[in-house]
């Protein structure tokens, strides 16, 4: 009987550990697919893995989408909109 109990108590483990793996493996996957902060991550990596639509072969055509006036202020850094927010820091 204890010998069947273990075998129990190991598929529970495993089970938990196969869920928690595949569970960390989703979150990775929807971090890399969003740019929560400026520089992407905590790293500052400006990596975007998970991109597909820019390429080399289109990245000519790019424009700007929306811009402002600064009265001349010369803005430099990491600009960031997130959430709607639009952050920028003035030289």
């Amino acid at each position: 009987m204890g010998s069947l109990r273990m075998r129990g108590w190991l598929a529970g483990l495993i089970a938990v550990i196969a869920t928690a793996a595949i569970a960390s493996a989703a979150y990775a996957a929807a971090q890399s697919a969003n740019w929560p902060t400026g520089g992407q991550n905590l790293d500052n990596s400006r990596n975007q893995a998970a991109e597909s639509t820019i390429g080399v072969g289109n990245v000519s055509t790019l424009a700007p989408k929306i811009g402002f006036g600064t009265g001349g202020a010369f803005l430099t850094g990491t600009d960031t909109i997130s959430g709607g927010d639009v952050s920028a820091t003035p030289a």
